[in-house]
C-alpha cells in the first residue's frame, strides 16, 4: 500500500510500480490491498488510480481491483447502459456463470442498485 501511494503521489506516476504490485498478485490479494489502502490513507485506491492514469491502462488497473462478482456487475451495467445494448456481453455473463455465481451477481446488483459503490470502480 505504501509503495502504491508513493507511485501515485506528487508529480508523475510510476506506472511500472503499479504494474509490478497489482499485476503480480492474486485477486484476493488485490482486494485486500484495496481495502487496506483505504484504511491506511483514508483514500480510495481506485479514485487515486483514476486521478493518476488514463485510457486503457486506467481501465485495466481499475478492473484488477474488482472481485469477480463486482466485475460481472460492472460489465452487466456497462452492457445495458446508454444507447443500445451489448448483447454479446450479456450472453457471455448470463450463460457462462454458475447458478451460485449468478445468484451472487443478482444479490450484489440489487443491493447496490448499481449505486456509487460499484459505479466508481
Amino acid at each position: 500500500c505504501e509503495n502504491l501511494r508513493k507511485a501515485m503521489k506528487g508529480l508523475g506516476t510510476n506506472e511500472d510500480m503499479l504494474v509490478r504490485i497489482l499485476g503480480n498478485r492474486s485477486n484476493d490479494q488485490r482486494l485486500q490491498i484495496r481495502d487496506k489502502y483505504k484504511t491506511m490513507f483514508g483514500r480510495d485506491l481506485i479514485d487515486d488510480i483514476k486521478g493518476d492514469t488514463s485510457g486503457n491502462f486506467c481501465k485495466v488497473l481499475k478492473n484488477l481491483l474488482y472481485s469477480p462478482v463486482e466485475y460481472d456487475c460492472h460489465e452487466l451495467r456497462r452492457a445495458i447502459k446508454g444507447a443500445g445494448t451489448d448483447e454479446a456481453a450479456l450472453i457471455e455473463i448470463l450463460a457462462s456463470r454458475s447458478n451460485k455465481r449468478l445468484q451472487a451477481i443478482n444479490e450484489l446488483y440489487q443491493k447496490c442498485k448499481y449505486s456509487i459503490q460499484l459505479s466508481k470502480y
